[in-house]
């Protein structure tokens, strides 16, 4: 619509999450005391925002793991007409093996890092002289692994790029690979010198960080209208059986949608684990079909037998 671009031209994003407690036992559902106390449960909404304020993607997960291995998911997995070129979050959002997956992709990766004097800026070469900035370029990058790696890496971005993978499944593969792990060790190293270019941009150009903030408030705005709508219940989820948490999910999101469709699905913890990602494809096509048939069916597993008990 020619109107929504009097606040953005769709390229630019960003994405974070917001917890709600959860009353019902459930996949999802992870302690968080920082938020909820050490006795209840809690799930994360992670959405992803336009520069249009608009939502194209929400994703339910896990309080307990750390928000960026969902980032590129709401990100490849768009369906809308948003072309995303650039994208932002908070510290939380960012790992350095994202950072280099996103160079990777063509995506030029902002993120607003809390820690900024403690991280450690990297210089290609040793010996080098870089004037001013010699003092603050405190480490040296592995170039070479980059370059024996790179057709591997290649090829993990191209099946990312044609969804042949889940982005989440390949992130947590990649954050609990070990020190052994050559691809991963090169995707680390990419991923440092694309921080360091950031972070001095970041530090030199006014306007880019006047950017990124902008564009993280817009995410904090959804969210605070997110809890002044829910008053209901005061936005807990009051069931664990996944069909109807996604349509819980659905009315949540749909105030903030107008304008285009969001892409939503649940992402349990069978799904980081590896289990076939088709699952979270079915729980949202059974959506449209959560009958009494539909209810009796999710009824015979033990886990929705407890909770419907209770």
């Amino acid at each position: 619509m020619p109107l929504s671009r009097v606040w953005g031209d769709g390229r630019r994003s960003s994405s974070d999450g917001q917890r709600f407690a959860v009353e019902r036992d459930s996949l999802l559902g992870a302690f968080h005391p920082r938020y909820f106390g050490h006795y209840d449960r809690a799930l994360t909404l992670y959405t992803h925002t336009a520069d249009q304020s608009s939502v194209y993607a929400t994703q339910a997960i896990s309080c307990a793991p750390r928000e960026a291995g969902w980032v590129l998911g709401g990100i490849l997995e768009n369906d809308t007409i948003l072309e995303i070129r650039e994208h932002t979050t908070d510290t939380g959002g960012f790992t350095e093996k994202l950072w280099g997956l996103c160079t990777l992709l063509g995506i030029n990766f902002m993120p607003r890092l809390k820690d900024l004097p403690d991280q450690i800026l990297y210089r290609v070469d040793r010996d080098a002289d870089y004037g001013p900035g010699d003092p603050l370029l405190r480490s040296v990058v592995d170039t070479a692994i980059i370059h024996e790696q790179w057709d591997q890496l290649v090829r993990i971005a191209a099946s990312l790029k044609d969804r042949l993978t889940p982005a989440h499944v390949v992130m947590q593969r990649l954050n609990n690979a070990g020190s052994s792990d050559r691809i991963a060790k090169a995707l680390t190293a990419l991923g440092r010198l694309a921080k360091t270019t950031h972070i001095l941009r970041y530090v030199h150009e006014e306007p880019l960080r006047r950017a990124i903030q902008l564009q993280l408030n817009r995410g904090e705005f959804r969210h605070i209208l997110a809890k002044w709508l829910f008053f209901a219940n005061h936005g807990t989820f009051r069931t664990g059986i996944p069909p109807l948490t996604l349509r819980e999910i659905r009315y949540r999101t749909f105030p903030h949608t107008w304008a285009f469709r969001p892409r939503m699905r649940i992402v349990s913890a069978n799904s980081v684990a590896g289990a076939k990602p088709s699952s979270a494809r079915a729980l949202a096509m059974s959506i449209r079909r959560t009958g009494p048939a539909s209810r009796r069916g999710w009824a015979q597993c033990d886990g929705c037998r407890r909770s419907r008990s209770r």
